[in-house]
């Protein structure tokens, strides 16, 4: 499942991402179900599911039901520097590609982060290309695994693997 938010009915999926999205649902009390892999690709506000002030309690919710049903399922949160949550859509790309940001900076930069349209879309496809490599594929994560010399800009947060 690939979706701004993991809110689908938690059987029917072999795995999923999130883009920085608020959760809510079932998710929230059933996880995805036993065996699943999954990874959350946050902005760089520091919201994300560790305890302190820019928690966001729905990913902390979600991440500690996983761990309750069945902490054997594969998890990583991760953080783009640079991004807020609207660099996870191709505005970005269209601001850099088009001039705008260079035509309207501080407008842009606030929007979509400081992070360049280009970079950001390659990073979030590569990741997204790993990860369903992995689901759907049965290949071992290599990005996933760990940080990368060749993304910076991405961070782990958190990452548990069975």
């Amino acid at each position: 499942m690939l979706n701004d938010s993991l809110n689908g009915h938690p059987g029917r999926i072999a795995g999923g991402v999130n883009f920085d999205a608020t959760y809510y649902g079932a998710v929230l009390s059933e996880g995805i179900w036993s065996g699943k892999k999954y990874f959350m690709l946050c902005d760089n506000t520091d919201r994300n599911s560790l305890p302190g002030p820019n928690n966001e309690p729905s990913f902390t919710q979600w991440w500690n039901i996983t761990g309750q049903l069945d902490n054997q399922d594969w998890r990583v949160e991760l953080s783009l520097a640079n991004s807020t949550t609207a660099t996870f859509s191709d505005l970005p790309l269209l601001a850099d590609t088009s001039g705008l940001r260079q035509t309207e900076p501080s407008a842009v930069d606030s929007f979509f982060g400081t992070i360049n349209g280009v970079r950001s879309m390659s990073i979030v496809t590569t990741y997204i290309s790993d990860f369903f490599d992995m689901v759907l594929k049965g290949k071992k994560e290599t990005l996933l695994g760990g940080p990368s010399k060749a993304y910076p800009e991405v961070a782990f947060v958190r990452l548990e693997t069975s």
